[in-house]
């Protein structure tokens, strides 16, 4: 099975907007259906933290114990690993971005899915294939 990692960007458009990309693609990690998701500690306590900014949470139309549930399943649903600060440094213009691409080398993935502009420039890393939640939903179409 395809593993990835999800920037902190998709799980926000996915809870924001369902029916777009990154949340069609949060539904199929819920099914369980073609890729395995690679996580770590950092990653979700950031997704944990964006989902509470006002502007995010304004937009999101659950309570807060739905949404603490929901991003606890993230980490019931994921493969976890850990990761070090050393592991990835100044690979990317934002520095924050570095966590993501470090998950993405400890846990083996093949695919970074993101939107943010930075990450994408990079385009590939150490093997791994960095992509938008649409081209990443191609590669999974059947």
């Amino acid at each position: 099975m395809v593993r990835v990692v999800f920037d902190t960007n998709i799980f926000v458009s996915a809870f924001i907007q369902p029916r777009s990309p990154p949340g069609r693609l949060l539904a199929r990690l819920i099914q369980r259906d073609g890729f395995e998701l690679v996580l770590s500690t950092p990653i979700l306590d950031e997704v944990a933290r964006a989902l509470r900014y006002p502007k995010v949470r304004r937009r999101i139309r659950l309570d807060d114990d739905d949404l603490d549930l929901r991003v606890a399943m993230l980490g019931i649903l994921s493969t976890m690993v850990s990761v070090s600060r050393r592991t990835v440094a100044g690979v990317s213009r934002d520095p924050d971005d570095d966590a993501i691409l470090a998950a993405a080398v400890e846990g083996c993935a093949e695919y970074i899915v993101t939107g943010d502009h930075d990450l994408l420039a990079i385009g590939d890393y150490q093997g791994i294939r960095i992509v938008t939640p649409r081209a990443f939903l191609q590669r999974l179409a059947p």
